[in-house]
C-alpha cells in the first residue's frame, strides 16, 4: 500500500509547481532585491545553499549560463531575466522601495523601485558609477573574447 501526502503527481521533479506567472516584457514596478547583470555572476545570487556538493568546479560559461536559466524558469516563480534594456541612472531615497532605478528598455523609458541593488554588470559597471564607487585595483583597456570551440 502506498500512502501520498497531496495525493499522486506525476512530472520532472526537477520542475516546482509554478506559484506565479512572469512576463519578461513586462518588468515590475517594485522588487526586493535588482540585479543588474544577468551572467553567470548575476544569475549566481540569491541561489539556494546546498544547489552542489561541488562548490569550485570550472564550467563553460556558456553552460553555466544556461544551467541557470533552466533553474529559473523550472522554479516556482518560473523566473526569466528582463533582457534588453540598459540601465540609465539610480536615484537612492528613503521607504520601503529606496532605490529609483531608470531603464531603456524596448519600449522606452521603465522605471522599477527596488529595496536593494546588486551590480554585476561588468568591469565598465553602470551600477558602481551610479552609486559614486570607483574600481579598485587594475583594470586593463583592451578588447578580449573567450570562444567555446571543438577545432577539427
Amino acid at each position: 500500500m502506498q500512502y501520498h501526502l497531496n495525493g499522486y503527481t506525476s512530472g520532472d521533479p526537477h520542475v516546482a509547481q509554478a506559484t506565479a506567472s512572469h512576463d519578461p516584457a513586462q518588468m515590475p514596478a517594485q522588487v526586493d532585491v535588482l540585479i543588474v547583470g544577468c551572467g553567470p555572476a548575476g544569475l549566481t545570487l540569491d541561489v539556494e545553499p546546498g544547489l552542489s556538493e561541488f562548490p569550485h568546479v570550472i564550467l563553460n560559461q556558456a553552460r553555466v549560463h544556461d544551467f541557470y536559466l533552466r533553474c529559473m524558469a523550472n522554479g516556482a516563480r518560473r523566473l526569466q531575466p528582463h533582457y534588453g534594456r540598459a540601465l540609465h541612472s539610480l536615484q537612492v531615497g528613503a521607504g520601503p522601495h529606496p532605490v529609483t532605478a531608470q531603464f531603456t528598455g524596448p519600449n522606452g523609458p521603465e522605471v522599477l523601485q527596488a529595496r536593494y541593488v546588486v551590480g554585476c554588470d561588468g568591469a565598465r559597471s553602470t551600477v558602481r558609477r551610479q552609486i559614486g564607487r570607483r574600481l579598485d585595483g587594475a583594470a586593463a583597456n583592451q578588447a578580449w573574447g573567450v570562444m567555446d570551440v571543438l577545432a577539427v
